[in-house]
């Protein structure tokens, strides 16, 4: 495949490095604050709602569902209309599903407003990894996307402090105050919209169903989707269900369970940076290394929760939640690189989109199962089924996976 011109994509300076990645950090940020706080308050939530797990898994399940359905529209949107367009109209669905979570009074009410938040970051997400391909060169790719991915953990870690803050302040006010926050950031994107004369630096890119089924059939793409699809589901039960995992399973305290998830999004962000350089610089640009490590010891992880009991010490608790921030929560950006690499550069934000419906389906899957395993049974039963399913990942990703060479695609 052919890449995007290289006087385009030429390594950025110091100061067009941080104007770009602030650019793209900061759609991941809140695409992810809404969901963070969510998850983090959700023992305050189930419990003023009268909501069982399954339903705190479905109100999860919502956000990533509906990513999942408008992931090829918010990709194709991004190929036709750019990548300015994309993130403003995915900044005002984020503050439309904010206000809505805000006035919920039962789970309908939650459902919409989760689905709301979730489309908006459908259209954010291609928008802003068809940027790192056209902004930057392809050995920097991975560490450009990893970098702009660290908004995802940053997010993660802010909303965590939502669940203490909700003693003192109703959850209802801090939803309300991440609306205005949404509306508020959308109009640094206006600027960004691209003209229709293109002297911006974009062009309208027109995207077939052939384009589309292209995509759908390449067999790289399909055994990163599937490997994907079934570590996603994993690291969303960890995102989901960690913090009533601490206070109903091991009976912590409300802070210490704050401090598990802050913990997991402490490891994603240095897995995720530490990821995209190895993968540029120590791997040679090759991503396949990243994903298998990442599988195999994810695997381990999650089997390790499934052996903790309230008699464990907090900190062998805090030592693993850290590994696996590291190792499952942290592959996406070199999911997108991948991805991206393998298709028709003209069709990066198509593939992105398709990508984005794929694995938040993923989560959608992973965080109902978990939540049913734990009403049917217990958290223990729940940990060891979402333990096999990234051995089965990893499994898809070694045996199927047929990884070119990088220069074979630069």
């Amino acid at each position: 495949m052919s890449e995007p011109d290289p006087k385009t994509t030429a390594v950025p300076t110091g100061e067009l490095w941080t104007l770009r990645l602030g650019l793209l950090v900061t759609p991941h940020f809140f695409g992810s604050f809404n969901q963070a706080a969510i998850a983090s308050m959700a023992p305050v939530i189930k419990k003023a709602l009268d909501l069982s797990y399954t339903e705190v898994g479905l109100i999860m399940a919502a956000y990533t569902a509906v990513q999942a359905i408008f992931g090829i529209p918010g990709g194709i949107c991004t190929d036709r209309f750019g990548i300015g367009f994309s993130i403003f109209f995915g900044f005002l669905l984020l503050a439309g599903g904010g206000f809505a979570f805000a006035e919920a009074d039962g789970l309908s009410f939650c459902l919409l407003a989760a689905g709301l938040m979730g489309a908006g970051y459908a259209f954010m997400n291609p928008s802003t990894a068809k940027a790192v391909f056209n902004w930057f060169p392809r050995d920097r790719r991975a560490t450009a996307s990893s970098l702009k991915q660290s908004g995802v953990p940053i997010a993660w870690m802010a909303g965590a402090l939502t669940l203490p803050l909700a003693e003192v302040v109703h959850w209802q006010w801090i939803m309300m105050g991440l609306c205005f926050m949404s509306a508020g950031t959308a109009l640094i994107y206006l600027p960004m919209i691209r003209r229709p004369d293109g002297r911006n630096g974009e062009t309208r890119e027109k995207v077939s169903f052939s384009d589309l089924w292209g995509i759908i059939k390449n067999k790289s793409v399909l055994a990163l989707e599937i490997n994907g699809f079934l570590y996603h589901a994993a690291q969303q039960s960890l995102y989901s269900f960690i913090t009533l995992f601490m206070t109903d399973a091991l009976r912590a305290s409300s802070g210490l369970a704050a401090a598990a998830l802050q913990l997991v999004q402490v490891g994603s962000i240095s897995g995720r940076l530490g990821f995209g350089t190895a993968s540029d610089f120590l791997f040679k640009g090759r991503r396949k290394p990243i994903l298998v490590i990442a599988a195999i010891v994810s695997a381990f992880g999650v089997f390790g929760l499934n052996l903790i009991d309230p008699g464990w010490s907090i900190y062998i608790v805090f030592g693993l939640v850290l590994i696996l921030g590291f190792f499952l929560c942290s592959g996406s950006p070199i999911y997108q690189t991948a991805v991206m690499e393998a298709v028709d550069p003209r069709l990066s934000g198509t593939a992105i989109g398709y990508h984005s419906s794929i694995l938040p389906a993923g989560k959608a899957v992973g965080a109902v199962m978990f939540g049913a395993l734990v009403d049917a049974f217990d958290f223990d039963s729940a940990w060891l089924v979402t333990a096999l399913l990234v051995v089965l990942a990893a499994i898809v990703l070694i045996a199927f996976f047929k990884e070119a060479a990088p220069e074979e695609h630069s």
